[in-house]
C-alpha cells in the first residue's frame, strides 16, 4: 500500500473509463425549414388569443392607464365583470 500512496502521502485515484459527460451526445441543430415551421406554429397559437380593436386602441390604453392597470388582460377582466 505504501507504493500506491506516493511521496505526498495521498492515495491516487484512477481515472474513470467513461464519464457521464463524455457519453452525452451533442444536440442536433434545427434546419432553417424546421425553425420556420416552429415559428409559424407559435405565431398561429398566439394569434388565436388576439383581437383587433381598431381605432379604439388609444381609448383602450387611456382607460387602462386611468384605472392603474398594467396589463391589457386585467382591463379585459374588469370590463367583462361589469
Amino acid at each position: 500500500m505504501a507504493a500506491a500512496q506516493g511521496s505526498t502521502g495521498k492515495v491516487a485515484i484512477p481515472p474513470l473509463a467513461v464519464t457521464a459527460y463524455t457519453a452525452k451526445q451533442s444536440k442536433r441543430r434545427k434546419t432553417d425549414e424546421e425553425k420556420r415551421d416552429l415559428k409559424r406554429k407559435s405565431d398561429q397559437k398566439r394569434n388565436k388569443t388576439r383581437m383587433n380593436i381598431g381605432t379604439s386602441y388609444s381609448r383602450w390604453r387611456d382607460l387602462r392607464d386611468r384605472l392603474g392597470l398594467n396589463l391589457d388582460s386585467k382591463l379585459a377582466v374588469v370590463l367583462l365583470d361589469r
